[in-house]
């Protein structure tokens, strides 16, 4: 963007209300967890996805109802959001915290019975607030056939499918099959030019600081932080 339009000001502000973002969402998701009826593989919803996911994918039933493969997949996701908010508040592992959240949210899209994309999609937003500029630039030089070529695909790909699923040309199923796929590549791609950054911060230093106290937007933060709390105060919110 411009000068103009954005100053060098407000973006540090605008990166800084992101970052926090990242890490209020992620506490309060695996805070929220840290119940009896989501622990519990009986009811929980962890263990419930799992089971489609393999299914799903041609394991058979007895694989998917494997009570420590359960267990496993229950405290996988908890121990996943806090590792996620670690990863990332340590300089020389800030990439590999951003490369483990889009390899977390790609793990949630393989069950396409509940679909996760759409926050997995906002998720993205806030781990790549994470990375220092030269990072996000050389992502863009590595991957440049991808951004240009596949992401476009993939928004168009999926924009005509859904068109034709609300006017009768092909199945819900088949919808949900594609955009599964669609989903699937636009992660992979970004995986995949993501992990070498990765490495190569661990070899090295580590990425600079990013964050700045230009002072975030503190109204944003507050209105996350009450969502996060309503649950705990009798408050239904989505």
């Amino acid at each position: 963007m411009g000068a103009g339009v954005l100053t060098s000001s407000s973006s540090e502000r605008i990166t800084t209300t992101l970052q926090c973002l990242t890490i209020i969402v992620y506490l309060f998701a695996a805070l929220a967890k840290l119940n009896e009826a989501y622990i519990n593989p009986v009811t929980s919803c962890a263990a419930t996805f799992l089971k489609q996911a393999l299914v799903l994918h041609g394991f058979s039933l007895d694989v998917a109802i494997a009570p420590n493969l359960l267990h496993g997949a229950i405290w996988w996701s908890i121990l996943s959001e806090v590792l996620i908010c670690l990863l990332l508040l340590v300089p020389r592992t800030r990439m590999l915290g951003v490369a483990f959240g889009v390899a977390f949210h790609l793990a949630l899209a393989t069950d396409y019975v509940k679909y996760f994309a759409n926050f997995s999609a906002a998720m993205f937003i806030l781990l790549i607030s994470w990375l220092p500029e030269h990072a996000a630039e050389r992502i863009w030089v590595r991957g440049v056939s991808f951004w240009r070529v596949i992401t476009p695909f993939v928004a168009v790909a999926m924009s005509v499918t859904l068109l034709c699923v609300g006017i009768n040309i092909i199945e819900p199923s088949t919808w949900i099959i594609l955009r599964y796929l669609f989903f699937m590549i636009f992660a992979s791609g970004l995986l995949i030019n993501l992990v070498p950054l990765a490495i190569g911060d661990l070899i090295r230093a580590g990425t600079p600081l990013i964050w700045s106290w230009k002072a975030p937007v503190w109204t944003i933060l507050a209105l996350a932080i009450i969502n996060g709390l309503c649950p705990y105060l009798g408050v239904k919110s989505r």
